[in-house]
């Protein structure tokens, strides 16, 4: 067991006239001080959570369950979905059972609220300090600011006019037909004030995704297998799909099942969502696994992340 003594100061100039940006402190006494990760996941805080959110009633509480978080309707304790407003509770009743049975607690967005959630993974590294792009980010954004379950990622919470869910290597926006934790572990400087961001948004997708609408472009039907690698080895994040092709999984922190679902992806774009071809594709990559077959409820895991990849893409065709 380790204590992190570490505060993570990050002095920028003010971006917006209330300087929220100016200088944040990431108060240690908010962050988790046990190596064990069940006890990060279940570290949260009542008192800092954004009185608005608390307002709706579209929370749920989540459990872990083979390293991925399971989203948990608070009257039952059985599953709950972002498609089932019926298994959504009031953050005082997800509050209550969260404590009752250590789990953690997650709110979902709707179209009804006007909230985006900028979920930047894998950014405070062990010495709790955070990178350039990040940074960046954070002063571009400027919204209230969490540290993940984990304690290695960020929440950004803005208001934002325009909805949108997008996915990239590090940076996943969504605004709509997600639920994202709640840690409520933040800057106790700073009031847990939600602002209104919609410029600063798009800026961010124009600046991280610019090639999105290009590379989504469904390729000519009747192309070969190596004709779909070698257009997306020449597209404009061509090394990126090269090194994932090969196996590398560096471009995604070295996180396998990261590069995985990058991938998939990419190629549900690129194929208008043929699983089998998808399937096929990915299994010509070095990123091949023997836990591909693994058999999780009534499905595999590699078809389990193809599925996923439809979902998610043709969620915005």
């Amino acid at each position: 067991m380790r204590h992190w003594l570490a505060v993570i100061m990050v002095r920028l100039k003010p971006h917006h006239q209330d300087g929220s940006w100016g200088r944040r402190y990431f108060d240690p006494r908010f962050w988790p001080f046990s190596e064990s990760t069940m006890e990060r996941e279940l570290v949260m805080r009542h008192e800092r959570v954004p009185e608005e959110l608390k307002a709706y009633g579209q929370w749920v509480n989540w459990r872990m369950d083979t390293g991925r978080k399971i989203p948990v309707n608070p009257a039952t304790l059985g599953n709950a979905g972002v498609q089932w407003p019926n298994t959504w509770a009031s953050f005082e009743k997800a509050w209550e059972i969260a404590t009752r049975h250590h789990l953690g607690i997650g709110f979902v967005l709707t179209q009804a609220d006007p909230y985006t959630c900028v979920d930047l993974d894998h950014c405070v590294d062990e010495q709790r300090e955070v990178s350039e792009v990040t940074r960046s980010i954070l002063t571009l954004l400027s919204g209230y600011v969490e540290l993940s379950p984990s304690g290695t990622g960020l929440h950004i919470w803005i208001k934002n006019e325009v909805p949108v869910n997008r996915r990239t290597i590090g940076i996943e926006v969504y605004s709509s037909k997600r639920w994202m934790s709640v840690t409520g572990r933040h800057n106790p400087h700073l009031q847990p004030v939600i602002p209104e961001r919609t410029a600063e948004l798009a800026e961010l997708i124009r600046l991280h995704f610019p090639s999105e609408e290009r590379e989504s472009q469904n390729l000519p039907v009747g192309l070969e297998d190596e004709d779909i690698w070698q257009r997306l080895f020449r597209s404009q994040n061509g090394a990126l799909f090269e090194s994932l092709y090969r196996g590398d999984t560096s471009v995604c922190y070295n996180d396998h099942s990261r590069a995985v679902i990058m991938l998939a992806n990419h190629l549900a774009q690129v194929t208008d969502l043929d699983a089998a071809r998808i399937k096929r594709l990915l299994y010509q990559t070095g990123l091949v696994r023997a836990k591909w077959e693994e058999r999780r409820g009534q499905t595999t895991w590699i078809d389990y992340q193809i599925l996923d990849a439809i979902r998610y893409v043709a969620g915005r065709k």
